[in-house]
């Protein structure tokens, strides 16, 4: 699995967290709602997605929950 962060800044394009998370590909993201996405296409929702991260070396030795959402846009 990789790992790392990008920063949006050098994104190509704007970043859409609900067409991100809802792609098949980020399945380790929870909708908070505990539905799944109906429409092969969504984008620019407001949702807010659930997950839990493995500890952070020299911030924690436990898993941390983490929950995002999009606001504003895409």
């Amino acid at each position: 699995m990789e790992r790392g962060a990008i920063d949006v800044a050098d994104l190509a394009g704007p970043f859409d967290l609900q067409a991100t998370v809802e792609s098949g590909q980020s399945y380790l993201w929870n909708r908070a709602d505990g539905r799944t996405y109906e429409d092969l296409h969504a984008h620019g929702g407001d949702e807010w997605y659930e997950t839990v991260v493995a500890p952070i070396p020299d911030v924690t030795d436990e898993r941390v929950p983490l929950r995002v959402r999009q606001v504003g846009g895409v």
